[in-house]
């Protein structure tokens, strides 16, 4: 399976539809940590965990014409992405099977993009070594506008219905 595979399966797993860039990104990322084993790799960057890979596998996904990707402008004349999928939904990706996957989807789905970026983040720090009573401090520290006690607290409810946290 390849990563375009995998960025083609999630959109097609996500109800045909995906929106945002980093929508993505964090998606991937939380659904590595729920065992996915695509084998992205993840840095840090603005908005939490980012992966090059992931990033490159969407746009060769594109211009294989395996997702359609829509330009469009949202709050704010603030420019998103959305991702449609054009192909039929896969039984497995990676370690977890379509309907595990797909449960995973509806439930990020319930949580805002950045509740998602949140969590993602609170996962990274996590990973990294970072002690656990220190990453809500690191995250307001890092985005100090997000980093609401609201959605530090979805955040954290998200990654505990994944069974991350």
């Amino acid at each position: 399976m390849t990563n375009e595979d995998i960025i083609v399966g999630i959109v097609s797993l996500n109800d045909g539809r995906l929106v945002g860039k980093t929508r993505l990104q964090k998606t991937i990322y939380l659904l590595e940590n729920c065992e996915l084993g695509s084998g992205f790799e993840f840095t840090y960057y603005n908005f939490g965990p980012f992966s090059r890979d992931v990033e490159e596998a969407t746009d060769f996904a594109v211009i294989s014409d395996r997702i359609d990707q829509h330009k469009n402008v949202g709050n704010h004349g603030v420019q998103y992405f959305e991702f449609v999928s054009v192909e039929d939904v896969p039984e497995k990706l990676g370690n977890l099977d379509s309907e595990t996957i797909k449960d995973y989807l509806e439930r990020m789905g319930s949580y805002s993009s950045i509740e998602l970026e949140l969590a993602a983040t609170i996962a990274f720090l996590n990973n990294g070594g970072l002690d656990k009573d220190l990453v809500d401090e690191k995250i307001v520290e890092l985005k100090p506008a997000k980093a609401t006690n609201d959605k530090l607290k979805r955040a954290h409810d998200l990654l505990t219905e994944l069974q991350i946290a």
